[in-house]
């Protein structure tokens, strides 16, 4: 049909069309090509053409699913990267949250703890300060005490040596023949003599 540079086209048969047809509603129901490639393929009255068309057009539409497929892949990869980065993050904000917490929970404690030891020390010095001062207290009490015991005993000991000057004065009265029998007349003899 190609001799001398002619071409001829012949028509399609009805057996040629419905074949054909039949092909084009299988490729347009498994999505192997678009109504606008069915609207192309019908339009060529060679059955030969037709049919080197629809190959054509179902190749190509398959590649472009493929690379669709392949980049919808590559996406769904991306997110899913992306996915777990974010989950990743997110666990080491908590982690480094937690632990910010349980450092703040550590220097808390501490902080609780210092206090209690210098309130303790605090209540040990004054415990300490009650004490000395208890003891200063009863020290001083017990000096009065005995000041007071000493003074006690040098005054007994003035009185019984006062008292044994006038009865010395008057027995030695009484030897000489001053005075006749004495009688105890007292602190007021004695308060006199000693005046």
């Amino acid at each position: 049909m190609y001799n001398f540079g002619v071409k001829i086209q012949t028509e399609m048969d009805d057996a040629e069309k419905s074949y054909l047809e039949q092909n084009i509603q299988i490729a347009l129901s498994q999505k192997e090509i678009d109504l606008e490639d069915a609207i192309a393929i019908r339009q060529i009255k060679d059955v030969d053409q037709a049919e080197q068309l629809l190959i054509i057009r179902r190749k190509k539409r398959m590649r472009t699913q493929q690379q669709i497929a392949q980049q919808n892949s590559q996406m769904q990869a991306q997110m899913n990267q992306q996915t777990a980065q974010a989950s990743s993050q997110g666990k080491m904000q908590e982690i480094q949250m937690q632990s910010q917490a349980n450092i703040a929970e550590i220097q808390a404690d501490a902080q609780a703890k210092a206090q209690l030891l210098q309130l303790e020390y605090q209540l040990k010095g004054q415990i300490e300060g009650a004490k000395s001062q208890s003891q200063m207290g009863m020290k001083q009490q017990d000096m009065e005490f005995r000041k007071s015991m000493e003074s006690d005993k040098e005054e007994a000991k003035d009185k019984r040596v006062k008292k044994q000057a006038v009865e010395q004065s008057k027995m030695i009265s009484q030897r000489q023949g001053k005075r006749g029998e004495l009688q105890d007349e007292g602190d007021s003899l004695i308060d006199q003599l000693t005046s």
